[in-house]
């Protein structure tokens, strides 16, 4: 299976890194931690505006109907960013109103969220837990068989807590009926939606452990830090090696299993559950990794390292029950 991406992909992989390294810089990110929501609409609209939050619309309704080889480039440099906004279940949830929505729903809700003037988020297929449920303009909930798109103020959202404060993780209570019901899946289908989810999770970890390895690397060749002892030692330059090598074996199995569901092959879920748990592997090495190179200076919360070592010691699964 051919792993390489086209010139297109490579230059959205360039744009969307330049702008967060713009518009989702840590400091950026620990000043939303003291807002209501501790999200920023100047920063959606920026990734609107280049066409992320259209990736999964089909053109018809504003976007760019790209497949998945395109959604995990995206995620991966929004792990690589620490970006705050649930990307990846809007991403999912906008394939979903494709897939399963009725034509009055994909007329109103897929161009909005291609401009980046809506939020739909989605718990897919199981979980009652929803990631950014606050700022939502609809919920998109899975129940059994049947898919239910919920008005948040038709819910009740219990925040749960997070070691990450930049995740906002929601309890959606809510009475889903026969009228909040729009599709009925066969198992195909729900597996299909639980395989673009964990996807999308696997390639964030894959940024997050990226970027661990990155400032270990980093900090670890400062001309300052020139022996082994203040870089953590030989035992902490071999986990480094083992964290880097991890994540390289996550990303080609990421690659791949991305490349399995867009053309929906019969290995498919398999090749994405084993990209989930090689993701959650590197991120959690290079944790490790990162630490143990940073030594004293890495426990202290201020430093920008936790941004991600918080990322990657939550390191969720996703439920296919």
């Amino acid at each position: 299976m051919d792993l390489a991406f086209t010139t297109e992909q490579e230059a959205l992989r360039t744009r969307v890194r330049a702008l967060l390294q713009r518009d989702c810089t840590p400091q950026q990110i620990r000043t939303s931690w003291n807002t209501p929501t501790g999200r920023s609409h100047e920063r959606w609209k920026a990734l609107a505006s280049v066409g992320v939050t259209g990736l999964t619309v089909p053109e018809e309704f504003g976007g760019w109907g790209l497949d998945e080889t395109w959604l995990v480039l995206v995620m991966e440099e929004a792990g690589r960013a620490a970006l705050p906004e649930a990307l990846g279940s809007v991403l999912v949830a906008a394939a979903l109103l494709a897939d399963a929505g009725s034509d009055a729903e994909r007329q109103k809700w897929l161009p909005q969220i291609a401009a980046g003037e809506a939020i739909v988020v989605a718990s897919v297929p199981a979980p009652p837990w929803v990631d950014d449920a606050h700022v939502a303009d609809l919920i998109l909930l899975t129940e059994g068989t049947q898919l239910h798109a919920v008005a948040p103020a038709a819910a009740e959202l219990v925040p749960q807590p997070a070691l990450d404060p930049s995740r906002r993780r929601f309890l959606v209570q809510s009475n889903l009926n026969a009228r909040s019901c729009v599709a009925v899946w066969a198992d195909r289908e729900l597996a299909l939606a639980a395989d673009r989810a964990t996807l999308a999770e696997a390639a964030q970890l894959v940024g997050t452990a990226a970027k661990l390895v990155e400032l270990a690397r980093d900090y670890s060749t400062e001309p300052e830090r020139s022996s082994t002892a203040a870089d953590g030692g030989p035992t902490a330059g071999r986990q480094l090696a083992n964290a880097e090598a991890k994540t390289e074996q996550a990303r080609s199995a990421l690659y791949r299993a991305a490349r399995a569901v867009a053309a929906d092959v019969d290995s498919r879920s398999g090749d994405v559950d084993a990209a989930h748990v090689l993701a959650v592997q590197a991120a959690h090495l290079a944790a490790q990794g990162a630490l143990q190179i940073h030594e004293a200076l890495g426990a202290a919360e201020e430093h920008d390292l936790h941004l991600w070592l918080r990322r990657a010691v939550m390191a969720p699964a996703v439920s296919r029950s």
